[in-house]
């Protein structure tokens, strides 16, 4: 298992380093390059490829892609448009790349594809109200995100329909989406974080988790006992048997320090086993070996 780390240590913001875990001890396994400017909010978010072999940045209205060890920096989109998210997310293939725009008049936002050598670009869908800034997708073809019209949250599928598709399913009681977080490859299935009816934000408020079945509308809930306060979740995967991996933090968005912990789930959302992540300000589940 590897995980990037976000190092806010002295005073500065570092995102160059991965670590793994082979037998549970976190190591140093190698240094990803991302690049070394430092926007106003500390350096851009890298997001790494599900088979953690490229990393991803938006810098100055620009999409680019390099190796993992910061080599071969490609301009996958020199956006015509406004970026509206500070990030981009990856395909669960490893061979898209899901970002958005501001659409024409300003009002709401398109939701891109493009393949990782900047071929392929083209418009998933465009929402007046605006999606969330974390759609998952297996290919790049569909992609599921969601959309918030004040305090109604909505999982949609934008796959280049006249109009994004509300995606049934039976969410928990008096709980609703709030975030994609992970979309298993070569399946239906996602991992989304759900809040209360009433949030009335989709900022940081206590996330629980499901897995969800696109193709069945069936959910399945994670067992939140070791998490009873709600958290916020920072990234998470599924593994090749279908394991569901989820970093959360319990206080995250609160003005506390972060508390971030790992936990692995079984398919039917039993929990395998969970452990605390110190001395990380912020770990981004990058990848598995197998």
């Amino acid at each position: 298992m590897y995980l990037y780390r976000l190092d806010k240590g002295n005073g500065t913001a570092t995102n160059d380093l991965l670590y793994r875990a082979p037998d549970g001890d976190w190591q140093k396994n190698t240094t990803v390059k991302g690049p070394t400017v430092q926007p106003p909010n500390g350096p851009p978010l890298l997001a790494m490829s599900p088979d953690h072999q490229h990393i991803a940045w938006v810098l100055d209205g620009k999409l680019q892609v390099s190796a993992l060890d910061g080599s071969h920096i490609k301009t996958v989109v020199a956006a015509t448009g406004t970026l509206t998210c500070p990030g981009v997310t990856w395909s669960a293939d490893s061979r898209h790349l899901l970002f958005q725009t501001v659409s024409s008049g300003g009002k709401g936002n398109t939701l891109e594809t493009v393949n990782i050598d900047g071929t392929g670009r083209k418009a998933l869908g465009t929402s007046a109200e605006g999606f969330g800034c974390s759609p998952g997708s297996v290919d790049g073809a569909t992609a599921y995100v969601v959309s918030r019209s004040g305090t109604k949250h909505h999982l949609v599928a934008v796959d280049g329909g006249a109009n994004p598709r509300t995606v049934t399913a039976s969410w928990p009681s008096g709980r609703q989406p709030n975030e994609v977080v992970a979309a298993q490859n070569g399946s239906t299935r996602l991992l989304v974080a759900t809040v209360a009816d009433s949030a009335s934000c989709g900022c940081s408020p206590p996330q629980q988790y499901v897995i969800l079945d696109t193709a069945t509308g069936q959910v399945t809930s994670l067992d939140n006992a070791q998490d009873k306060a709600g958290s916020s979740p920072i990234s998470g995967a599924f593994t090749a048997d279908g394991r569901v991996v989820l970093i959360a933090d319990r206080n995250r968005g609160n003005g506390s320090s972060v508390d971030p912990f790992l936990t692995v789930f079984s398919a039917d959302g039993a929990v395998l086993a969970s452990v605390r992540l110190p001395d990380m300000e912020l770990g981004y589940l990058a990848g598995f070996d197998a």
